[in-house]
Formats: C-alpha cells, structure tokens, sequence
C-alpha cells in the first residue's frame, strides 16, 4: 500500500471520528436541555403541590372478611 492510499484513508477515518465526535456533542447539548426543562418541570410541579391542600385522611376501610381480625376454624 502507497503512502498516499494510507494517508487517504486514515484522513477519512479522521474525518469519520471528528463527525461522529461532533455528533455527539449535540447529542450531549440537548439532553442537557431536556434535563434542564426536566428539573424546571418538576419544580414548579413541586411549588403548585405545596400550594394545594392536602388530600383529606379518610378513615382506613378493611375489607368485610378482615374487620373482625382472624378466625379459626374448628373441623
């Protein structure tokens, strides 16, 4: 192989990796982005649950069978 069939090629590869590594920074710019809305969301989110009331308790409702606590059953 001739030094310039060489040269050809890993200039390729170095132009290959430097697309790929360029791609990947924007990748990384919007899921900063995201995440950055994400957490902005889940703020305000936060901020609009301390606001409301909280939920009234209701009193715990067992279920008919369990009301009376266990039983045994005689053969």
């Amino acid at each position: 192989m001739s030094d310039a069939a060489f040269l050809t090629r890993l200039s390729d590869a170095i132009q290959q990796q430097h697309e790929a590594t360029m791609h990947l920074q924007q990748l990384a710019s919007e899921l900063q982005d995201h995440c950055q809305r994400l957490r902005s969301f889940a703020d305000r989110l936060h901020m609009v649950r301390e606001v409301l009331e909280p939920p009234q308790e209701q009193p715990l409702i067992l279920p008919r069978v369990l009301a009376n606590g266990p039983t045994v059953r005689e053969r």
